[in-house]
């Protein structure tokens, strides 16, 4: 297999995550809209790492100036904190290493060309 076919499975692979991680975004989204006041209690360690995976998402509507909450108030303290850094570095470890591949592969593939007219 030739490794510009090894190239193309992984940037549509990373697409396809990509895809998934803003759907599952968008479902979270509008659940929470739909119920805003979803329960009397606090946001926990489970909420805390849905919070943290999906918070890198507020970076798009923040720069377009919409203000989005990243950061449930209502918690419960410590393992709330501790599930919003366990979500982001997941989210981190989920999506970063496959980005980085995409572009070494991508500045690989620009040199080839380069070198190879």
């Amino acid at each position: 297999m030739s490794s510009f076919s090894q190239s193309a499975r992984s940037l549509l692979f990373s697409g396809v995550l990509i895809l998934v991680f803003f759907a599952m975004a968008h479902f979270l989204k509008s659940s929470i809209q739909a119920n805003p006041m979803r329960s009397a209690g606090s946001a926990s360690l489970g909420m805390g790492i849905l919070h943290g995976a999906f918070m890198p998402l507020a970076l798009v509507p923040l720069l377009a100036n919409q203000d989005v909450p990243i950061y449930d108030v209502r918690n419960t303290g410590r393992p709330y904190h501790i599930g919003y850094i366990i979500g982001v570095n997941l989210c981190g470890l989920i999506f970063i290493p496959p980005m980085v591949e995409g572009i070494k592969m991508g500045w690989g593939l620009i040199r080839k060309r380069k070198h190879h007219p």
